[in-house]
């Protein structure tokens, strides 16, 4: 975070300034907190206005209550970046700064540490909040307040791993949000499933399978989201951590170029704290080595366990899904199995029902035409006796037309008087052999006649 207070002259810092610096610190948190959440209502306000409904941009951000988290912790992390990269720009230009007076090439006395102070007090007050302002002021207050030189390495020391230390602990909000980010993502993929599955019956599945299926593919939707965030997040603060511990280096090596053989050293140390001083510096920078192979080895764990824990959830995820359909596709083939085999039982009887009526009137057709052919078989005497009469009819004209010509009518109306009656009997005979279906009346010989 930005420092935004100076730490006050003097050899120990008192109660009262570390309750300013704590309040400051606190106010810093809170502000990034507020700003965070009012870029969140600003991207929500204004998302409807530069996307589509339908758009992907809707769908990824406003789809899910889980999303609108996830938005705000991520917009949250990248405002708290963006005040540590503000700051690291900060750390950089103070660099440039001239904190100590040039050396004119031999050490100084110690009194000079006092004066030093007040010329550093008179430079910008971020440049005296940064990290190398810290540290001159830091140095030049322990040897004023001691009026020598010794410890004063193991004093650069131990304000080196301070500063190193307060860099680590200022990313513990951003670790936190990296880690609440992906939970939240698989909290919002379980609740989907859950809702997407949960009022489903056998025959939806039947018949929209699509429309479940859709419903899990948006659940999804809350873990792709958090792992966009995530790898944001874990990104640029990757880049900014390298970038503060590159600030780091460069503030240890000024103050040992500045500071660590700037003043005068006393009694018969000689050489023997030279040697003191170049093993010091040996150790720092050995520190400084393990402290970042400590830092890149973390953030290689980090990285392995999180795709360790992504690799089972998205397995566990998948297996559930899987069991979840497969039991609801077989209770649903079952139960249509089950419907089939009834509608087919009921079919059965009643197409054996309806057949018996079929077969009783197949029976019935047949009896009648059997009686239709008997009844064809005796009418086939009659034709042929209609033949004969109409064949007699003829001859008889001919006969007649004879006769009248001739004068012999009187006995020709005898002699077909009598095969009138001839024929009649001949006709009332047959008639009798024929069936009378219907009641229909016979025909008698005067119908004939």
């Amino acid at each position: 975070m930005m420092r935004l207070t100076t730490i006050p002259r003097g050899p120990i810092m008192s109660a009262t300034s570390t309750s300013k610096l704590g309040s400051a610190r606190l106010a810093v948190h809170l502000l990034v907190f507020m700003l965070g959440l009012g870029l969140t209502f600003g991207v929500y306000a204004l998302l409807p206005e530069i996307a589509a409904s339908d758009s992907l941009l809707v769908r990824y951000l406003a789809s899910h209550p889980v999303e609108y988290v996830e938005t705000w912790l991520f917009l949250w992390a990248m405002v708290a970046l963006a005040a540590k990269a503000l700051d690291l720009v900060r750390q950089r230009l103070a660099l440039r700064y001239r904190l100590l007076p040039p050396s004119q090439g031999n050490s100084a006395p110690v009194s000079e540490a006092t004066r030093w102070l007040d010329e550093l007090g008179k430079l910008p007050r971020w440049v005296q909040s940064s990290f190398a302002g810290l540290r001159v002021r830091g140095a030049l207050e322990f040897v004023e307040s001691r009026g020598s030189t010794e410890g004063l390495d193991d004093h650069l020391r131990s304000q080196s791993d301070a500063d190193a230390n307060a860099v680590e602990g200022s990313y513990a909000l951003i670790r936190f949000i990296t880690w609440a980010i992906p939970i939240l993502g698989f909290l919002g993929t379980v609740l989907g499933i859950t809702d997407a599955i949960a009022n489903v019956t056998p025959e939806q599945l039947a018949t929209s399978i699509s429309g479940v299926t859709g419903g899990l593919a948006i659940a999804f939707d809350t873990t792709a989201l958090a792992l966009i965030f995530s790898m944001g997040v874990m990104f640029f603060g990757f880049v900014l951590d390298r970038g503060e511990q590159g600030v780091l280096q460069a503030v240890d090596s000024l103050a040992e170029r500045e500071l660590a053989h700037r003043f005068e050293r006393q009694g018969t140390e000689g050489n023997a704290l030279l040697g003191l001083v170049g093993k010091n510096a040996q150790l720092m920078l050995q520190s400084m080595e393990q402290l970042v192979q400590r830092q890149a080895d973390v953030w290689a764990r980090s990285l392995t366990a999180l795709q360790s824990r992504l690799e089972q959830s998205e397995r566990q995820q998948h297996e559930r899904v899987l069991a979840t359909l497969t039991q609801a596709l077989d209770r649903s083939l079952k139960a249509h199995q089950d419907r089939l085999l009834e509608l087919e039982k009921r079919f059965s009887v009643e197409l054996g029902q309806g057949l018996v009526p079929l077969q009783e009137v197949s029976r019935q057709l047949a009896q009648t035409q059997h009686a239709l052919a008997q009844q064809a078989a005796l009418m086939q005497p009659l034709l042929d006796s209609e033949q004969q009469i109409l064949r007699l009819q003829e001859s008889l004209n001919q006969t007649l037309h004879g006769l009248a010509s001739s004068g012999s009518f009187q006995e020709a109306v005898h002699s077909l008087t009598a095969a009138i009656h001839l024929l009649t009997a001949r006709a009332e005979s047959a008639q009798a052999r024929l069936p009378q279906p219907g009641g229909n009346p016979r025909l008698r010989p005067g119908n004939a006649a």
